[in-house]
């Protein structure tokens, strides 16, 4: 399905889809486009980074935003904001002949009930939806109460895009720089090196992930650490970069860390989860789209949670999906001896395509 652009417009709300949205937009003006970027607080300062030059959403509300991009052929939006739904809904108002993308760009069909329902109003707004996975382009995406979401077939388009070549550096440069940044991140810690295990935890921001998800997390811990020497161990959290906003996590692991964190060493990471990735010797996730990045990375990777998380990785038997100690314990134990994962598998689950980029330019053609 191609279409005549003479000038893309990307929204973006969020982190996860504005690196997409980063990656898209430099191989489009690499190939001639006219590529215009409006960016969220939370994500100017990505497009920022890359030269890309971006226009703040800051002060800006969606009508506003609509008319400044009302002149170009095409603008997408990501799925994860309401903001987009309205941003969507003033374009359909103030130029109607304006091609409107919402770009889907988790690789599963359903994330989480907020996510998911959210994703299900911004894309009925929308003329198309572009979906990461290649897959979501036949197969139906589910909605905040697991319905499948009515998109008509001429409405769905299939990239086929995951950022694997970021995956594979971060595996490259884990080879030969994970000693020297564990080294820095003992020493700005003030942890003495003992050979310790780095688990980094992942996770999600949404009300179920904070009241179920997070407490059964540090619940197994605590309940490992009643079986096993954890002084061996150093598990470092990655929030989630919404999650900063509140810090709700944080209260939890604060009052967990009073009641029941004796003997357990655990850090709240400053840093990139990139950088920490190359550290890591295991990482332990629930919801979270970086899932595949861990595997196709080389990682050896756990996913806990108070219920399985149903992501690509889970269903093709690629890691450790475990609910309470005595699994967690076992998974842990498996990590020395953990086989290399095919990234053909994990590519084929995430619907990944190698042409992506011919793909692209075919789309805004």
């Amino acid at each position: 399905m191609a279409i005549a652009a003479a000038s893309i417009c990307f929204i973006a709300c969020h982190g996860g889809p504005a690196d997409h949205f980063c990656t898209f937009a430099q191989e489009l003006k690499k190939n001639g486009r006219q590529v215009e970027i409006y960016a969220s607080a939370l994500t100017f300062q990505k497009f920022w980074e890359k030269g890309l030059n971006p226009i703040s959403m800051q002060d800006l509300n969606a009508k506003e935003v609509a008319e400044k991009c009302k002149n170009c052929s095409v603008v997408i939006t990501d799925v994860g904001d309401l903001f987009d739904e309205q941003v969507q809904k003033a374009l359909a108002e103030c130029a109607p002949g304006v091609t409107r993308y919402a770009y889907y760009d988790n690789p599963e069909d359903f994330v989480t009930v907020e996510y998911s329902a959210t994703a299900t109003k911004v894309m009925a707004a929308a003329n198309r939806v572009l979906f990461a996975n290649v897959h979501l382009e036949k197969v139906p995406v589910l909605d905040g109460d697991k319905v499948p979401v009515d998109l008509p077939e001429e409405k769905r388009v299939g990239l086929g895009y995951y950022p694997v070549e970021n995956a594979q550096k971060i595996g490259r440069d884990r080879l030969e720089q994970k000693g020297e940044i564990r080294k820095e991140f003992f020493s700005k810690w003030e942890i003495e090196d003992q050979g310790q295990k780095i688990l980094v935890y992942t996770g999600g921001c949404n009300d179920v992930y904070f009241a179920e998800a997070f407490p059964k997390f540090l619940e197994v811990i605590s309940d490992s650490a009643g079986h096993k020497d954890f002084s061996k161990y150093l598990i470092v959290l990655q929030q989630h970069p919404r999650a900063k906003v509140d810090n709700r996590d944080l209260e939890i692991l604060q009052k967990w860390n009073t009641d029941r964190g004796a003997g357990i060493s655990f850090v709240v990471s400053d840093s990139a989860t990139n950088e920490v990735m190359k550290m890591a010797d295991a990482m332990i996730y629930y919801q979270t789209s970086m899932s595949p990045q861990f595997a196709l990375a080389g990682i050896a990777t756990i996913q806990v949670g108070h219920d399985d998380f149903k992501d690509c990785l889970v269903k093709s038997k690629l890691c450790s999906a475990v609910k309470n100690a005595g699994e967690f314990l076992a998974a842990l134990d498996r990590l020395d001896g953990s086989d290399e994962v095919s990234s053909e598998v994990v590519e084929k689950g995430i619907g990944y395509l190698p042409d992506w980029k011919e793909r692209l330019l075919v789309i805004f053609k």
